[in-house]
């Protein structure tokens, strides 16, 4: 399935770039986005791939290469509307074009806020791909198809790690999108994983 026209629109870009989600230094220097360069990292049993900017269209380019139907895990590890922390997790998306019109929904949500990580996985046990709230997509299971898919549009391998010290920012302005998402479905709530703040 192609990747749908609405990734070419650069229709509220502005707001976008003005909300940074992940930044190198203290609080006090949060300004400007950090950017991992156009990097890829491979280990025994995942691929680390840098997330700089169009994280949703470079997951629409990643999950291409998995089966459906998908399960989407939505992880909530910090909250500002008194909503649950938690992993909440989808019904099914029977469809890759369901999964995206869904992505592409709180795309500017994902791509600006550090409360969350989300993961999107299949049933095939095919793969699963993980954005994470550093602005880094770990791929598992299918990591041959990812590594391809990515050299195909100029990523190149190389170890990276998170910058020290870094900040994840909170906006207001998405303080609507999580009570969106939440309300969404009747996820499934399950308790967060040692493994979800990893950072702290």
């Amino acid at each position: 399935m192609k990747i749908p026209n609405i990734f070419k629109s650069n229709k509220n870009a502005s707001t976008r770039n003005s909300k940074v989600k992940f930044s190198i230094g203290e609080l006090e220097n949060t300004e400007t986005e950090f950017d991992y360069g156009k990097i890829y990292e491979i280990s025994e049993t995942s691929i680390k791939i840098s997330a700089n900017e169009k994280q949703v269209e470079l997951l629409t380019k990643l999950v291409n290469n998995l089966n459906p139907p998908f399960y989407f895990l939505y992880v909530l590890v910090v909250s500002r509307t008194e909503k649950g922390i938690g992993r909440y997790q989808s019904p099914l998306f029977e469809n890759r074009y369901e999964l995206i019109n869904f992505l592409v929904k709180y795309q500017e949500y994902f791509e600006t806020d550090g409360r969350h990580h989300i993961w999107i996985g299949t049933t095939d046990n095919s793969g699963i791909l993980v954005y994470d709230q550093h602005n880094v997509i770990f791929g598992y299971g299918a990591m041959n198809k990812f590594k391809k898919t990515i050299s195909k549009i100029g990523y190149k391998e190389k170890e990276f790690e998170f910058p020290a010290p870094y900040c994840h920012s909170f906006h207001v302005e998405n303080d609507d999108y999580e009570k969106s998402i939440v309300n969404y479905f009747d996820w499934e709530l399950f308790p967060l994983q040692p493994q979800d703040t990893y950072d702290e």
